[in-house]
């Protein structure tokens, strides 16, 4: 990510500044929604989207990136990463020195994902119609039984990163994969 007003280039995957007048500091990280605009408009008519320079450009500069499989980064690597290819999208999970990341092909068959590790239960959660993923931490008083209706009484927002799997997996090669 780059920061124009103070010229810093940020790691969407760690939240750290990696060069320019902010580096070393690490973004908060916060829950949030990863969906389409139009969901995201009807849910925040006021909401406001933040704008490119008018430089006649379509699209996103970086739509040739996005559209080449075998482009991996932006200096580009072998893709060998074994369990998913390099640009398979997943959704990562961060907590208590334990990484997680789900496939979202697997997001899209299923409808959810559940993480569980000792202290902690997250549930990931996939809306087709919207294209949007969340993910909640849930309360241990909270019963399973396959997708469940998720609100701030059965449970808090959880940070969710949205990332190809061979920059995820480059930050936390211990990561588990839900595939």
């Amino acid at each position: 990510m780059q920061d124009l007003e103070t010229k810093s280039l940020w790691s969407q995957i760690s939240g750290i500044c990696i060069q320019g007048k902010m580096e070393g500091t690490k973004l908060k990280t916060v829950p949030f929604s990863h969906t389409t605009f139009a969901a995201f408009k009807e849910q925040y008519p006021k909401g406001k989207l933040l704008k490119k320079p008018a430089d006649g450009q379509a699209g996103s500069t970086y739509d040739s990136y996005f559209a080449d499989k075998d482009k991996l980064g932006i200096f580009g690597r072998v893709d060998n990463f074994k369990k998913l290819a390099g640009k398979d999208k997943v959704y990562g999970i961060r907590f208590e020195n334990s990484e997680f990341a789900v496939a979202e092909s697997y997001l899209k068959k299923n409808g959810f994902a559940l993480i569980v590790n000792d202290s902690k239960r997250i549930y990931l959660s996939y809306d087709e119609s919207e294209m949007s993923v969340v993910a909640f931490a849930l309360p241990d008083s909270l019963r399973l039984a396959g997708k469940i209706e998720i609100n701030n009484q059965t449970a808090r927002a959880f940070p969710v990163i949205s990332a190809y799997w061979f920059a995820w997996v480059s930050f936390f090669p211990e990561t588990e994969l839900i595939k």
